[in-house]
């Protein structure tokens, strides 16, 4: 069975499982059976399974039952509620097992995507209660010429007609539109109590104008795409997700759900090695980076300087874990990062300092070390503090300081050892969280505040030692006058018109604690509520103009050619853009001679790969044996043999193309074929990536342009696999 797979659904129970269970827990053998024949009529599960397997869980009030069948290299796992309502689905065979092509191997998917769209929609509305319909989330990826299993979709449950935080997710087998899972969830929270009814009592226009009423903006310095100059721009100032309870008109807290930390633990010391002497001594690169350590700190003399800081908590039950350098040869900068652990292992500290992690070790019966980790970064010249992470392996601390306690430690920190930018800068309040003792100081030019240059420190709340800080500063920044902008209030009326308000469920706190202490909690319910919504990501208002900026996220494809209008190879050249396979910008040009480099871009674009880096895009192309180091010629013209032999001697025929003597191409000028390119050629043809013309003749010789490249490139993708 496939534990991790449906193991996302089980805190969905609450809400899709409150019609009467099928059967009593205790006839457990009378709803299995009734369950599993509803599942196998719902699902169209038939009776060719060999092997079956049906169990029972219950987490607190939830109870669900997962169901497995399986034959000779197939098999299918359901997870159930009490009422055979399918929560969760995953279907495996032998022949899915993912098989790497170490060879250049694209192609065009068997089915497409609006196919597998269908297949989903049919596949998860059979699975829908009343009441129940389903949206499918915006799909902004390209697709993929690589060996893809299946298409993935996500999309929103829509409880009477109206939005919801219920969400679903389900794939589709690339190669025959079957389905290999399916689940459903809802941020992995349960919901208590009933679902409201989809009937408001105040009106939308109402509710618009209180949603109005709380949206403010600020102005701000935004660094340019140019990395020098600085705009001024209205941004949103956001507190929390708000909506208006569509019954009261009241303004309501969207609720976000709890946070859990993963444990993280140090890294290993690399081991020191012993390096052999080299008889013919240093070359002057190799001296050149030797002299770049001259005058580095050890790792002990770094870890005393860092202990003898009190504000960082480094204290004696630390162990330094391990020490990495790093130089940039730019600069001749080196850096030192010293990973420092610690374990708590006393069981009073535990429950003073951790005391919701106290409860739930001591309700499972085993009191288990919290593991501390921190990272800091210095300079390993200098000694100057670049930046420090802290992690530990447990939840919320108790709070043992004041906001304005934490605030005069972080400002005492930063003014001690990033003077010069806490001087230039001012107290950020709305990127700071300071009961979260997280605090954020911005660089400000004519009074605005420029957050892409900010220090930020973190004071953790119960020892008030420092547990993070980090600089991000870019010096020579030129930032735009204040005269001549719009005001905020001017702002607000275009920023506003790019939404709409829409009534739907949304998520609510819910304070249970003091009626349901076991671990599986219901802390939210949905409410009717109305919310700003918008169709694009609206980033703000430029100050000048007063224009709305908005992001729409990554293009589904290669932006649109505006030369292909009359091209011959119009069909492929758009078909292979809408896989991310092609040039960049809006021309494609294709009657211009291709080049070297452009054969490359073209043909490693249909991987997925990209640069801008001549370097980089040719050791790309040396990887996949499109060419030798020897054959590179960025700006030399491609004929038509040369580029099918840097095609197909990337593939898996490459070897079998050096064959002499066993292949006869055809075409009438075969003769102006040469040996070095025969074999590829014949292999082409037998591929159907190249014919003749109505002379049947190839032109092996003559230089191949960008559409006929295109053209290439589309028949090799539709090969028969």
């Amino acid at each position: 069975m496939k534990k991790g797979i449906i193991s996302v659904v089980l805190s969905v129970m609450l809400l899709i499982s409150m019609a009467v269970p099928v059967m009593a827990e205790d006839s457990q053998d009378a709803a299995l059976k009734q369950v599993t024949l509803l599942v196998k009529n719902t699902l169209g599960i038939d009776n060719s399974y060999t092997d079956f397997n049906g169990n029972l869980s219950t987490e607190g009030s939830f109870s669900y039952w997962n169901l497995d069948w399986s034959k000779d290299g197939e098999s299918v796992s359901v997870c159930a509620d009490m009422n055979g309502k399918v929560i969760s689905y995953y279907k495996s065979t032998d022949g899915d097992t993912y098989y790497y092509n170490p060879y250049y191997s694209p192609t065009f998917q068997k089915v497409s995507r609006d196919q597998a769209q269908s297949a989903a929609k049919a596949f998860v509305e059979k699975l829908l209660s009343q009441g129940e319909t389903i949206s499918f989330s915006k799909d902004n990826s390209r697709l993929s010429a690589q060996n893809m299993e299946y298409y993935q979709f996500n999309g929103t449950i829509n409880l009477s007609g109206l939005k919801s935080p219920l969400t679903f997710s389900v794939n589709v087998h690339t190669s025959d539109l079957s389905i290999t899972s399916f689940s459903r969830d809802e941020f992995s929270r349960s919901y208590t109590g009933s679902i409201p009814s989809e009937t408001p009592v105040i009106t939308t226009d109402k509710a618009t104008a209180a949603l109005t009423g709380i949206v403010k903006l600020r102005l701000q310095y935004v660094l340019g795409d140019d990395g020098k100059t600085a705009t001024l721009q209205y941004l949103p100032v956001y507190s929390t997700d708000k909506a208006v309870d569509a019954n009261t008109g009241a303004l309501i807290d969207i609720y976000q759900g709890g946070y859990h930390p993963y444990p993280t633990y140090g890294r290993s010391e690399n081991s020191t090695e012993d390096l052999a002497k080299n008889e013919t001594g240093l070359t002057e690169v190799e001296q050149s980076t030797v002299d770049t350590l001259k005058g580095v700190y050890s790792k002990a003399q770094l870890d005393t300087i860092v202990r003898a800081i009190g504000s960082l908590g480094i204290d004696s039950a630390y162990t330094l874990d391990s020490a990495h350098y790093s130089t940039d040869k730019t600069t001749s900068a080196v850096q030192c990062a010293l990973d420092y652990v610690k374990d708590i292992s006393d069981e009073a500290t535990i429950q003073a300092r951790f005391p919701t992690a106290y409860s739930s070790m001591k309700s499972s019966g085993s009191i288990y070390p919290v593991h501390f980790g921190k990272t800091i970064n210095l300079d390993a010249k200098t000694c100057a503090l670049i930046s420090m992470n802290t992690y530990y392996s447990v939840g919320k601390e108790t709070v043992s300081q004041t906001n304005d306690q934490c605030k005069a430690t972080a400002e005492s920190f930063l003014g001690k050892y990033f003077l010069d930018k806490f001087k230039a800068s001012a107290f950020n309040e709305y990127e700071s969280s300071a009961d979260k003792g997280y605090f954020v100081y911005s660089q400000t030019a004519n009074g605005i505040l420029f957050p892409t240059n900010s220090i930020s420190v973190s004071v953790n709340m119960y020892d008030g030692t420092i547990d993070n800080f980090f600089a991000n500063w870019t010096d020579g920044v030129t930032f735009a006058s204040k005269d001549g902008i719009v005001t905020a209030d001017a702002a607000i009326t275009p920023y506003i018109s790019c939404f709409k308000t829409v009534l739907q469920y949304v998520p609510v706190a819910v304070d249970t604690s003091k009626t349901d202490t076991s671990k599986y909690r219901n802390d939210s319910k949905l409410a009717l509520a109305f919310k700003f919504e918008s169709d694009r990501y609206v980033t703000g208002v430029d100050a000048k103009s007063g224009k709305v900026l908005t992001e729409t996220g990554s293009p589904a494809q290669t932006s649109a050619y505006d030369d292909i209008g009359s091209c011959s190879a119009k069909q492929q050249i758009e078909k292979l853009a809408q896989y991310g396979i092609g040039f960049t910008g809006t021309s494609f040009k294709p009657t211009a001679p291709l080049t070297q480099k452009d054969a490359l871009t073209l043909l490693l674009s249909a991987v997925g790969y990209s640069t801008d880096d001549d370097d980089s895009l040719y050791q790309m192309a040396y990887n996949n044996k499109m060419l030798t180091k020897a054959e590179r010629a960025a700006d030399k013209q491609i004929a038509r043999a040369e580029f099918v032999k840097m095609l197909v001697r990337a593939t898996e025929y490459g070897s079998a193309a050096k064959l002499d003597g066993i292949y006869k191409c055809g075409f009438k000028d075969d003769s102006s074929i040469t040996k070095d390119y025969y074999g590829y050629v014949a292999i082409a043809k037998a591929l159907g990536i190249v014919s003749g013309d109505s002379k049947n003749k190839f032109y092996p010789t003559s230089v191949i342009t960008r559409q006929d490249t295109a053209v290439m490139l589309y028949n090799f993708m539709s090969r028969a696999q």
